[in-house]
This record gives C-alpha cells, structure tokens and sequence, in this order.
C-alpha cells in the first residue's frame, strides 16, 4: 500500500499525487482520440453532410481543405497535435513539480533549514504582512530565484529546487535524457515552430536532425515522452514516502518504477520503426 492509497484520499497531498497522474491518462486518451479523428477525416464525403451556417461553394472548399490537412496528418503521424500535446506534457510536469515544492514549503519545512535561502534578506515588514499562501509562493519564487534553476536543463531545473527542500534524489540516467529531450522539443515547438537549432542539437546528441530541420512527432514519440515523466512522478512519491515511512519505500511504488523503465526501453525501440 503506497501514499496514495495509505493516507486521506481528500487531503491536498494525496490530490496532488492522483490528479498528475489522472492527468497523464487523460492526455494518452487525448492523443488517442485525436488521432481516431484525423483517420475519420473523410466522413464529409460519405455521409454528404453539409458544414453548418456557410454556402455550398463554402462548404465544398473547406471540406477540401479540412480533407488536405487531414491527409497531410496522417501521413505525418498526426504532428500538428502531438506538437501541441508535448506542450501540455512539459505543462503538467511543470506544474506537478512545483505544487509539490508549494505543499512542503507551506505545511511541513522549517524556513532556516533552507540553505540557499540563508544569506537572502527578505523584507520584514513586507514578508510578516503577508497570507500564509502567499508567504510560501514568495519562498518559492525566491528558491527558483537563488538556485538559477529556470537556467538548468532537463531535469535539473526540477532537481535544484527539490534539493533544496530536502527531496533531491538520484535520476535515472534513461529518465534524464528523455526528459532533457522533451523540454528540449517543447522549447524548440514554442520559440521556433519545431525548427532545429544549435542548441536543440548540442542538447539531444542522438536525435537524427539536422540543423534548420523540422521536428517530427508522432504517437509513438508521445508515449516515450509520457513514460519519462510518469517514472519521475513516481520517483518524486517515492522520496516522499521514505521521508514518510523511515527510509522504506512502498513495494508498489517501487515496482511501479521498474515497470516504466522497462516499458521505456520498449518504445525506445520502437523509435527505430520511425525512421
């Protein structure tokens, strides 16, 4: 019985866990569904069902259009929305990460034993006035701050904050570099319309791109990105559960862990049918 299931199924922490990995289900069901359309994009033409609130001509050319772009998906694997679902992913992970951060620093950790905090001067007055809730967002912001993390890459962004409320923790080295991979890709997606550059290269040595390239994602691709950050949401539950439990770490969760690494390897595999 892991953290999830032993301690109160409402309480903030618990929520925080599920609701992540909810999420995840519910973006593979995304992914799934949006593929599904894009393989019934031709059901204008057998059905001959008007588009509502436009003229015939109108109908017929964005019928066309709609059919050319479907098309165009599925013979790249339905790109246009995985590039957008990488983004989501990148999202959650974010997200996931510092909720966690917020819970500790706001309930359980004590502020002088944070480290890189211990030559900061924080405004009294100002930081005495403020909620509680907002006490512990300043704290965060100030630890991202101190700790140059928006600056690391892959991982280590999450990793410098984590350490320095006291659940830092070894990585996977396969974990690592997928993870530098996908924000890698969601940083390209965002700030170069998934144009290769120097950096995205110097980043992923083993991706087969070329400078200038465009990246191309697909099913497959999504499930290996998704894999990567599910271990590291489980490797997150299982440093708090041996903060919890005395340095014992659930079976569950453990053999959760194991069981990704392997599916990983699997979809790492299947990346060469891609190519």
């Amino acid at each position: 019985m892991g953290i999830i299931d032993k301690y109160n199924k409402d309480s903030q922490e618990t929520n925080l866990f599920t609701e992540m990995l909810s999420e995840l289900e519910y973006l593979g069901y995304f992914s799934m569904i949006s593929d599904h359309g894009m393989f019934e994009h031709d059901s204008y033409f057998r059905d001959d069902r008007p588009m509502p609130n436009v003229s015939k001509e109108q109908d017929l050319y964005h019928i066309a259009r709609y059919h050319d772009f479907a098309t165009g998906q599925i013979r790249n694997g339905n790109d246009y929305s995985y590039r957008l679902i990488i983004i989501k992913l990148c999202s959650l992970l974010e997200t996931f990460v510092d909720e966690f951060a917020f819970y500790i620093i706001e309930n359980e950790i004590n502020l002088t034993e944070i480290e890189v905090l211990k030559k900061v001067k924080v405004p009294i007055i100002e930081f005495s006035g403020l909620t509680k809730e907002d006490r512990s967002e300043y704290i965060l912001d100030l630890i991202k701050h101190e700790t140059k993390s928006n600056l690391k890459r892959g991982v280590g962004k999450f990793e410098s904050l984590l350490d320095s409320i006291g659940y830092g923790g070894q990585i996977n080295e396969h974990v690592r570099k997928v993870i530098l991979e996908l924000i890698s890709l969601r940083n390209l997606i965002v700030h170069r319309n998934g144009k290769v550059d120097k950096r995205f290269l110097n980043d992923c040595t083993d991706l087969n791109y070329s400078s200038g390239d465009t990246v191309k994602l697909n099913f497959r691709k999504y499930i290996y990105y998704n894999l990567a950050v599910h271990w590291y949401v489980y490797e997150i539950i299982s440093r708090r559960e041996i903060s919890l439990e005395e340095d014992v770490i659930e079976e569950d969760t453990r053999s959760s862990q194991e069981f990704i690494l392997n599916q990983l390897k699997i979809a790492e595999s299947e990346l060469e049918l891609d190519f």
